[in-house]
């Protein structure tokens, strides 16, 4: 749990209450430091700094990413780092308890994984979505030459970068 140094006794009130419900989860507290939280490029390049130097286990330990908490900019970034596998984990969003149904109640918490193969229809709408673009380079043209087949997918790369 990524927490600064002002923070060190709710970090550690946190950790208890977690092991109250959860006693195999272990918590483990990493202090960082920011100046600004609200500047990108600090947050970024600090947790950057710390996706690089901590040595997951992801075969061997679950890793979450609490986003709610954090402010917009953090946000921004755990979910770019955690797309791009810097951060080998899920996100966690929570939300406090309706307050007509119960409240007093729990709140919910939903995770969130960015590993797109879990996830059958995006998958689905993105291979749809780029066989229709082909479709559209080859203007119905209909081979079998596998030449003309590589240079229809490398005008496709050209125009998505060029957008």
């Amino acid at each position: 749990l990524l927490h600064d140094t002002r923070s060190r006794s709710l970090f550690e009130t946190l950790k208890r209450d977690i092991a109250s419900v959860s006693p195999e989860t272990e918590v483990v507290g990493v202090e960082i430091e920011l100046h600004n939280p609200w500047d990108f490029e600090e947050v970024y390049a600090c947790l950057h700094d710390f996706a690089r130097g901590y040595e997951f286990q992801p075969e061997k330990e679950d890793y979450l990413i609490h986003i709610t908490t954090c402010t917009h900019v953090a946000q921004l970034c755990c979910f770019l780092l955690a797309e791009a596998r810097y951060l080998p984990a899920r996100l966690i969003q929570s939300s406090p308890p309706r307050k007509k149904e119960q409240p007093r109640g729990a709140g919910e918490v939903t995770i969130i994984d960015l590993d797109l193969s879990r996830y059958n229809a995006i998958a689905s709408r993105f291979a749809e979505e780029r066989q229709q673009t082909l479709d559209f380079l080859k203007s119905g043209i209909a081979t079998r030459n596998p030449h003309f087949h590589r240079m229809i997918e490398q005008i496709e790369k050209v125009a998505i970068k060029s957008r």
